[in-house]
């Protein structure tokens, strides 16, 4: 029998040894120091799991969302333009497609923020040109989805910053994964330990139970 030797793992499988590690030796009272520090460890590394999967996938989720409503009504605009309206509805859609002219699909590559402040300001565009002349089926039904897909990126953001502001303390998993490694090494060490002195066999079992797990790894 040979002490186990860890081979490089990714994150979730060290996290999975971790976990099976203490399932293994939580219930033998010897290794009980060591069982907890592999356990304060192993809680310290998914916390860094958790603040490595932040919702910054939220914001671009929502970003997405919002730039194919954008496109949509660009392009409604767009689809209007070449309609043969009457004179009063085609001044109403020439004012629309002044503020298609502006923003564009260009809107869509601005940074987030500087996305987000040109959003409102076409809103706020759009709502002083009275549409009232086009009909309920015009390209401003576009702009209530627009409007909350903006919001709801707002509040993301926020969402995000409060987040960031709460893990701030908390170590990426990257950075704990030594402290867990160490703690499960010396759990190792004192089992084999015990194994070669009294080679009981609850002790031997979990070890080699241990030991074939890290190999499948």
């Amino acid at each position: 029998m040979e002490l186990i030797n860890l081979p490089r793992l990714r994150m979730k499988e060290l996290q999975t040894l971790g976990e099976n590690s203490l399932d293994v030796c939580r219930s033998i009272e010897e290794l009980s120091p060591a069982v907890e520090a592999v356990d304060v460890a192993l809680d310290d590394f998914k916390q860094g799991m958790i603040k490595d999967k932040a919702s910054g996938g939220t914001k671009t989720e929502l970003d997405k969302q919002r730039d194919l409503l954008i496109s949509g009504f660009m392009m409604d605009i767009k689809a209007e333009s070449y309609f043969p309206h009457e004179a009063n509805k085609k001044e109403v859609v020439d004012s629309l497609k002044r503020i298609a002219n502006k923003y564009g699909t260009k809107i869509n590559r601005l940074r987030y923020n500087e996305q987000t402040a040109a959003v409102d300001n076409m809103l706020v565009e759009y709502k002083e040109v009275d549409t009232t002349v086009l009909g309920s089926n015009n390209p401003g039904r576009w702009i209530p989805f627009i409007e909350n897909a903006n919001n709801a990126f707002k509040q993301a953001g926020k969402t995000y910053m409060e987040e960031n502001a709460a893990s701030s303390q908390i170590s990426s998993a990257y950075d704990q994964a030594p402290a867990l490694i160490s703690a499960l090494e010396q759990l190792y060490r004192l089992m084999f330990a015990h194994v070669q002195i009294s080679q009981g066999e609850n002790m031997t079992k979990a070890y080699t139970h241990i030991a074939e797990m890290a190999k499948k790894l």
